[in-house]
Parts: C-alpha cells; structure tokens; sequence
C-alpha cells in the first residue's frame, strides 16, 4: 500500500477479506485486527501488511472477493493518506503458503544464548592386550598404522543476524538515527552535505566497517574533526565506490585519488588504522592505497549521504590491540643415534572401543524478522545512440547490447538567462519486427542512465513511453514529468528512473516500442551527459 500519515507513530493499518453474493452479502474469508496492524509513516512508503487465507471454497463464480482497509489513530487529528493509479499504484501480492502467521515486524532480537555443550560419550571398553613377543635387543619401532578415515564435514549453520555497534551516533545534518548500527538520511540534498557520526573518538589502532542500499551515495570515513563537516572536503580518510562496480576513490579533506577495486551494492566497505597507516578494503579485497595520518591523533566514525532515504547499516567501529610476537625459543642438541636391535614379534592389535554416543544439540536460536519483499524484472532493452551535441532522434531500443568504442549525448539548457523544463535528450525506438506480441503488461520502466551533470543540484530528467507505426505517428503510453524526475550528480553514476506503464494493447505487431529522455535545468549555463556502449551500457 503506497501510504503516508501525519506523524511517525500514532497511525496504523489492517485489511480484511470476504467474498459477497450479488445481492451485497458478506462471507468473511480472514479478518486483520488492530493489533496486527502495521505502522504508517510521515514520509511516502510502500507499506506490507500480510494477512493469512485459508483455503476456501466459493459458492459459485457469482461471488467476487472484497477487501477492507481500517486505520487506527493513537492522537486526535492524526490522519492517512493511501495513493493509487499513476506511480503510485496500491496492490495485495498473494502467495501460496502454509499458514505463515505474520505479524508486524518487529525490532531485532538479542541473540540467544548458546546451548550447553552435549555429554560426552561413554568410552568404549578397551580391548584385550595383546601377546608379548620374545625380547629381544631393542628392535626396530615397528610400522604406524594407517590413520582412520575423517567424517563428512557438517553443514553450515545460517548466518547470524547483523550485531548491533559498540558506540553511539551523534546524527549530523539531514540524518536519522535508526539503530546503533543504522543511520538514514532525510533530505533530498544531493551534495554530500549529510553526515552522522561517532559521539567518541578512538585512540590508536580502529577499523570502521559498512554496508548502503544504493552504495554510491554512501561515502564512509575516519574523521578527525566531524564536529566541523560542511561537506565531503571535511572528511580526514574516506572511501567511494563509482565507475559501475571497477573502482573506487579515495578522499583526503576532498582531494580524490582513484583506485581498482571490484564492488556492488551489496559490498562490505572498510577503513583501517593499525597505528601507523590507514589501509582501505572491499569485501577484504585490499584497495592498492594507504593513508599516513599524524600519529597521536585521536579519529571518529564520519558517514557522509547524499539522496533521501539513503541509509548506511551493519556500521561498526571498534578498536583494535595488537598484540607483540614473543621470542623464539632455543633448538636443543641432537642425540646420538644408538645401535639398532631385532626386531621382536609384533603382538597382536586389540580391538577398537565403540564409539561414544553423541551429545544433545543445543536449541536454536531464535529466526530472524522477515526481509523487505524483492523485485520482479522482465525484458532488458538497452538505449544506443552514435553520439551528439543536439537532441538524438534517431537512438534504438536493442536487445543485445553495443559494446563498442563509448558514445555520449550533451545537451546544454537553451535558455541563456534562467531555468529550462522538458527539454529533449533523444529519442530511442525499437527497430521494425521487434515487436513479436501486442498485449503489455502493466509495471515499472525503469530507466538506468549513465550520466552525470555540470554541478551537483541544478539538472535533472525523465523519460515518457509510446508505441508508434511505420509512418512515425506515436501514441503516448504513459507520460513522465518534470515533477517525479530524478537527481543528476557532478560524478558519473547509474541513475534510476522508475515510471509505471500500464496494462496496453498495441494495434498489431507491426508498431513498434518508443523511449524518449527529457531534461530540466534549473540554471543557464548547466548541462547533461549520457554514456553509452563500452562499459557504461545505458537501459531499461
């Protein structure tokens, strides 16, 4: 349910399911209640709310299903707002199940205790001694025997929930303090101007470690002054993923080197201090560049956002001992080798003790709250264009995509003296036969530029969609605006644009799919850059 309420805590919803007859009857199928209602939040958010059915049987094809939304209110004059049609269309996604009884989530539970370790088996009986052989001089120490087989390896346990952090949060500029291991920003600023971080600095040896949902608006460091941040120039030693997943760049109080490094949105970034240098990794993947701050200087956790909603979890920042290797001790003299005597009868092996009988497994620990729902995707249609400095009209829609020499569309605003909106990049259009099917199924096209702007804040874009037929007349599916469009950064970045396209039929299969890219400035003098082809494949 796309929703929103007047405040963060005293609004929440349930739904409940029946089916009714012609006439207006109801059969209740399941019914929510307020105590599994889920809680709305003051900002825009898709919010689940689960509800199990059982299976049921309808009196005939007569009867149609109805659902019933509530609200609970906790405040006087507290209200919520439910959106539908356009991008924000409310939906209930079913799925076949065993009853799965969920409720709201709720905060992560501690970790239980681990489970007392088992009894230990009984010792088999030993077996029988075997027979002395004759003495003799002292004879040869006889064969070792072959060592048993090992057992199979036992199966991996789950992973662990994420552990919560070992120091508390000062929230900067813009930002909400989610948990002790998660910060979220607040604004839209695309600037770097959001921060939070540590209330304690370190002394000596430290590591922070960190992950982000959208890992190039995150920007992790060690800081020695947080207290006066402005923007990303007032981090001491950070670390930025960019250039699609190849490399990242680190920054000295805003002085940026590049370096080779493989990440994705789901990498573990982490900067550490072992008392002399700061070395940067990526998923323990060592970056080729270290830092040499002034030792004796105490260091903070410093985590700079760009972006609303843009959130840095499972951060850690822990000090670090290390410990001094002791000294070798002396090799002894080597004796001297002495006679070898007869070899003597071998006695006999005795038997092999049984094996003892397995201790009892310690309980399980308790599961971990449901995740956040995963999305579909369909067909890939890449954008290509040769490359202009004017508004391509003649890009294509393919279906595999152009890895050749990189090309790029420039578009400057028109309007010398102020802002411009709905200026056109290019037009893309699938080639003649593509289309193999008229029926579109309605959801989200969602554009991913490579693309980057002349400053940080003034330009933005969005795309529309049409259907068009071998003589070039264009019929509008749906329409993007300069209202919903997206951010775009000084630095080149993967920027999204989701636009929902709904359920449509095309005359037949002879018309073909239509993508057109639009630009807003808010500045003369701003402009917009595309890539495409190589390594910096723009597509939907």
């Amino acid at each position: 349910m796309y929703a929103y309420a007047s405040d963060e805590s005293s609004v929440s919803y349930y739904y409940s399911l029946c089916y009714v007859d012609l006439s207006g009857v109801e059969t209740s199928l399941a019914t929510g209640t307020a105590a599994s209602a889920v809680q709305v939040f003051s900002s825009l958010s898709i919010i689940p709310c689960a509800l199990y059915i059982p299976a049921t049987t309808l009196p005939d094809l007569t009867y149609r299903y109805r659902v019933k939304i509530f609200a609970n209110f906790d405040l006087s004059g507290s209200s919520i707002t439910m959106e539908y049609r356009n991008s924000s269309n409310s939906y209930i996604n079913t799925t076949l199940a065993a009853n799965p009884a969920v409720g709201p989530t709720g905060s992560t539970g501690f970790t239980g205790d681990t489970g007392p370790t088992g009894n230990t088996g009984y010792t088999g009986d030993t077996g029988p001694t075997g027979f002395t052989g004759d003495t003799g001089s002292t004879g040869f120490t006889g064969d070792t025997g072959s060592t048993g087989f090992t057992g199979d390896t036992g199966s991996t346990g789950p992973t662990g929930l994420f552990a919560a952090g070992t120091f508390s949060w000062v929230a900067g500029n813009g930002t909400q303090i989610m948990s002790s291991s998660e910060i979220k920003s607040i604004s839209s600023a695309g600037d770097w101007t959001l921060h939070a971080y540590s209330d304690e600095a370190i002394l000596g040896s430290c590591v922070v470690s960190y992950k982000g949902d959208y890992i190039g608006n995150v920007m992790g460091s060690l800081n020695v002054n947080p207290g006066s941040f402005t923007d990303y120039t007032s981090l001491s030693y950070a670390i930025l993923p960019f250039s699609g997943g190849s490399a990242v760049t680190i920054y000295e109080l805003g002085v940026g080197t590049n370096r080779s490094a493989t990440w994705t949105n789901n990498s573990v970034f982490t900067i550490l201090y072992d008392g002399t240098s700061i070395s940067y990794y990526v998923d323990n993947q060592l970056v080729p560049y270290q830092s040499t701050p002034t030792p004796g200087t105490p260091l903070y956790l410093d985590i700079a956002l760009r972006g609303d909603g843009t959130r840095a979890y499972n951060v850690h920042f822990d000090r670090i001992v290390l410990g001094t290797t002791g000294p070798t001790g002396y090799t002894g003299y080597t004796g001297y080798t002495g006679h070898t005597g007869y070899i003597g009868d071998t006695g006999y092996t005795g038997y092999t003790g049984d094996t003892g009988s397995t201790g009892d497994t310690g309980p399980t620990g308790k599961t971990g709250s449901q995740g956040i729902p995963g999305q579909s995707s369909g067909l890939i249609l890449y954008l290509d264009s040769v490359g202009t400095t004017a508004v391509d009209l003649s890009g294509a829609l393919i279906t595999v995509p152009n890895t050749g020499t990189q090309t790029t569309i420039v578009i400057t605003n028109p309007n010398t003296s102020g802002a411009s909106t709905d200026v056109p990049i290019g037009v893309f259009t699938a080639p003649p036969g593509s289309t193999t099917n008229t029926e579109l199924i309605g959801g989200l096209w969602t554009t991913n530029l490579y693309t980057y702007a002349s400053d940080n804040t003034s330009v933005t874009y969005y795309h529309s969609v049409y259907y068009v037929n071998l003589s070039g007349v264009e019929t509008l599916i749906s329409a993007g605006n300069a209202a919903s469009a997206v951010q775009v950064f000084s630095t080149v970045n993967i920027i999204p644009y989701a636009l929902y396209v709904p359920d449509s039929v095309l005359p037949d299969e002879t018309y073909v799919y239509r993508v057109k890219l639009f630009a807003n400035f808010d500045l003369s003098g701003s402009s917009i850059t595309v890539q495409f082809r190589n390594a910096s494949i723009s597509h939907i």
